[in-house]
């Protein structure tokens, strides 16, 4: 999401200074352009049909630990970018006033979709494996995806094998630790 987002201000950039940059803006919006559908069939592609098994909507029943550098780099180079952008707006002099009214639409939308995603946080064990986040932005851990899981004292964690998006998944709750632990050990990741 992020990575298409910092493309559609790259080429944002370049469709405002066509005229300036002539020939080079329309190779920067064709790379941006290549970039967002390779961005977006890889998503496709990696889409998985998961058959739901339980849905925890209590926040008390499970908690992610999500890995806030990966969110603070991709979130910077859009910052950077956005910068980037004003600048040369201002070397260029022009008028401010399309910029903040575009990009303050997008920041408007951006914290609006970053409360939906906090208030509705939801985890839901499937056969596929676990998916957590909200209905707009959920992330799939799959079985194969995941290192080890432990269980003390009615809650089980969840490692991942990679913790670029994902440090771990912690799951408490009678009903929800029964149904995963079997899953777990089905899937040879709890012992």
């Amino acid at each position: 999401m992020q990575g298409m987002m910092l493309l559609l201000i790259v080429g944002y950039i370049a469709y405002d200074f066509m005229a300036e940059w002539s020939f080079y803006s329309y190779i920067l919006l064709a790379s941006c352009g290549v970039g967002i559908i390779w961005l977006f069939r890889n998503q496709v592609q990696s889409m998985k049909i998961a058959k739901i098994i339980h849905v925890i909507t209590i926040k008390g029943d499970f908690k992610t630990q999500r890995n806030l550098v990966f969110y603070a780099i991709t979130n910077s180079l859009i910052l950077l970018f956005t910068l980037l952008h004003f600048y040369l707006y201002f070397i260029e002099n022009k008028p401010f006033r399309p910029l903040f009214t575009e990009y303050g639409i997008g920041l408007l939308l951006g914290v609006r979709i970053w409360v939906y995603d906090l208030l509705n946080g939801q985890l839901i064990i499937t056969d596929q494996g676990v998916v957590t986040g909200s209905k707009l932005r959920p992330t799939l851990l799959t079985w194969s995806d995941m290192q080890k899981a432990s269980s003390e004292k009615g809650t089980i964690k969840i490692i991942p094998k990679q913790t670029f998006g994902i440090k771990s998944i912690e799951v408490r709750g009678i009903r929800s630790t029964q149904q995963l632990t079997t899953l777990l050990r089905i899937h040879n990741k709890m012992k």
